[in-house]
């Protein structure tokens, strides 16, 4: 394979030993030429594949967030938590309880707290504006409507008032404003005044097939990514971690070298088999999903 690279003021081409194709998927999409789509077929299903909207804010504050317990009342969530009464899907989590050091170590020390929030349906109309997130206008109103939907999800704790937010960031992705008018639209954006460039790959029914193995046959390039087949069947930093150990497996076998480059298979927790099983014994009776404790 020959890669043909621009500095901005002239283009040469390079025939590399190996070269690893690490692109997204919607980066990956243009680069497919009718050549390389001959010389690897496996890429031609791409196009079919799925992708939608799930984009993170972080939210900076002054004071601490709230303290850990299973066994405080509502608002003092534990862990990771899914706003399931939330229109925009929203989860979140106090991602400093996760650092070795408290979050003051950082920066000049003035943010006490640090929640990520993800942003999962930009379908739904919001309680603030009245419009999905794909049709607001800024992203000032973006982090209104994540801040009201996590109050009132929430019981409109303390700390979440207005005042005790330093400062925040929307991902970078995110182009308020910035939109098809302005910039190409990836596909499923067509249209809207917010354009995402980067949007998850969603593993859907019968999706399996059109995804290429790491090695799709070409004799010095191989893929990494998620949403090449590995057996963390989901696009997560995991499936990405593991499409990239196979990589570099195929190149050290190409070469003859013996070096192990472990894999580690997805870890499902066990509490889950025995409802797992009942609902497999329902699907091949014909019965529907149970929803177990409703």
């Amino acid at each position: 394979m020959v890669i043909t690279l621009n500095d901005g003021a002239r283009s040469w081409e390079e025939r590399p030993e190996y070269s690893i194709c690490a692109l997204p998927l919607e980066g990956l999409l243009p680069c497919l030429s009718p050549t390389l789509l001959g010389a690897a077929p496996a890429l031609g299903l791409l196009e079919q594949l799925d992708v939608d909207w799930m984009n993170g804010i972080q939210l900076f504050f002054r004071e601490p967030g709230p303290v850990y317990s299973l066994l405080r009342p509502r608002g003092v969530p534990y862990g990771h938590t899914n706003h399931i009464d939330s229109p925009w899907a929203l989860t979140s989590i106090w991602q400093d309880r996760f650092w070795k050091l408290p979050q003051q170590a950082y920066g000049n020390g003035e943010v006490k707290a640090l929640l990520s929030v993800d942003i999962s349906d930009w379908e739904r109309p919001g309680i603030v504006y009245g419009k999905p997130a794909r049709e607001l206008d800024g992203s000032q109103q973006i982090l209104d409507e994540v801040l009201a939907q996590l109050r009132r999800s929430l019981g409109n704790p303390r700390y979440l008032r207005q005042e005790n937010l330093l400062a925040w960031f929307l991902e970078l992705s995110i182009r308020p404003g910035l939109g098809p008018r302005k910039i190409p639209a990836p596909r499923g954006a067509e249209g809207y005044p917010v354009c995402n460039l980067e949007p998850l790959l969603i593993n859907t029914v019968n999706s399996w097939h059109k995804r290429p193995e790491t090695d799709v046959g070409l004799s010095n390039m191989v893929l990494a990514g998620d949403y090449v087949r590995t057996t963390t069947d989901l696009a997560t930093m995991e499936a990405a971690n593991e499409s990239g150990r196979r990589a570099v497996r195929h190149i050290l076998a190409r070469e003859g070298k013996e070096v192990d480059v472990p894999l580690f298979p997805l870890e499902e927790p066990a509490v889950f088999d025995r409802l797992k099983r009942r609902d497999a014994e329902r699907f091949l009776r014909g019965l529907p999903q149970a929803v177990w404790g409703a």
